[in-house]
């Protein structure tokens, strides 16, 4: 297993309170790899260009990370993107553990099939510059893009911390040297441990960040620490495209093709299901509208036993957009606020997002519906 450090400004910057990195003290304690933020959602991370040109300087490969903020309108954070990937690659190239598009931002919004859109935008900005892959928690993936299975054929870094407390302390001892890392925590972890998404399909992870509060040479304050499956970062340094989901020959949990079910469901039995034009589907209720998944379609009997999908009207149509604008299923006596005005359709075409962005015009995400 490889071990590496994720960072951006936070861990210091030239001005700030924090000294800068030390990448050379790093790679003495015998870390291989880094990863270094460049985008924080709408601007440059302030440590991105001393940074990277450091890690070229030292011979350390390196990924860069590009923090996705859904709040920020897409045809605003893809541009700036854009030009702070080209600057990056002016300075040193492009990088040769490619690009990892870090989904976690708590302050999202957006419906999952929106959200989706949104990072598949973020995500053909980045395509030219290297190869993808995911960062996300799989509580956090369940809550804010539940059922999106597209990027399941992408190396995934999971965020699960098992070893430490809420409160920043560490449950169980970290052995004292960096190089039994690695070997220290892929024997206390499993898949349920590292918490993998059941979007992924039951794929292992590529990468696990497995502890927030990390103390890594080189480095002032805590730092997450990663887990990584070396034929991974191998095929990338070899210029080979790795296989989704690829395994090490090293001791690893076996998992099932199908991954049981391991959550109880306590849900109201629905008038109906209902699919909007897009293909989402909603649990229809006197209580109010709740997007369902696929998957519990399938498996949950209040939604299985509920029958075919049905087109909504116009008044669940109403209810639907509600709950995308404001986030909320109905008020507590049962009624349904007051429908935001109707601006656009369910459908989002991501490739007319992506040609659009391309070419300078301004197009438009819809976060609720119109009847069609």
């Amino acid at each position: 297993m490889y071990l590496f450090a994720d960072i951006s400004e936070h861990q210091g910057y030239a001005g700030s309170s924090k000294p800068a990195p030390d990448f050379a003290a790093y790679k003495a304690a015998g870390f291989r790899h880094i990863s270094q933020r460049v985008f924080s959602g709408w601007r440059e991370d302030y440590s991105a260009g001393r940074n990277v040109l450091e890690a070229k300087r030292l011979g350390i490969p390196q990924m860069w990370y590009v923090w996705i903020a859904p709040q920020n309108p897409v045809t605003t954070a893809a541009p700036a993107l854009k030009r702070v990937l080209d600057r990056m690659v002016a300075l040193v190239g492009k990088p040769e553990l490619g690009i990892m598009l870090d989904v976690e931002d708590t302050a999202n919004t957006l419906s999952p099939g929106t959200y989706a859109a949104y990072v598949a935008v973020i995500e053909q900005v980045c395509q030219p510059y290297g190869s993808i892959s995911i960062y996300t928690a799989a509580w956090y993936w369940s809550k804010h893009l539940r059922g999106q299975t597209q990027w399941q054929t992408r190396p995934i870094i999971t965020a699960s911390y098992p070893f430490q407390s809420n409160t920043g302390q560490n449950l169980v001892p970290f052995p004292a040297s960096f190089s039994e890392y690695g070997n220290w925590a892929f024997q206390r972890g499993d898949r349920g441990q590292a918490g993998m998404p059941v979007e992924w399909g039951g794929r292992p992870w590529s990468g696990w960040q497995f502890t927030s509060i990390a103390k890594v040479p080189g480095f002032v304050g805590n730092v997450d620490l990663n887990l990584i499956r070396p034929s991974w970062f191998d095929a990338l340094l070899a210029n080979v495209q790795p296989s989704p989901g690829q395994v090490d020959p090293i001791p690893v949990p076996d998992i099932p093709d199908v991954p049981p079910p391991s959550v109880t469901f306590e849900v109201e039995m629905p008038d109906y299901i209902a699919t909007d034009p897009g293909g989402n589907l909603y649990s229809v209720s006197p209580g109010g509208v709740k997007p369902i998944t696929g998957w519990e379609l399938a498996n949950v009997p209040a939604y299985r036993d509920a029958g075919a999908p049905l087109a909504p009207d116009q008044a669940t149509l109403e209810r639907i957009a509600t709950f995308l604008h404001t986030g909320r299923w109905a008020l507590p006596d049962g009624s349904v606020p007051a429908p935001q005005p109707v601006t656009a359709t369910a459908v989002v075409d991501t490739a007319a997002i992506i040609s659009g962005v391309v070419a300078g015009v301004t197009p438009k995400i819809p976060t609720t519906f119109k009847a069609v």
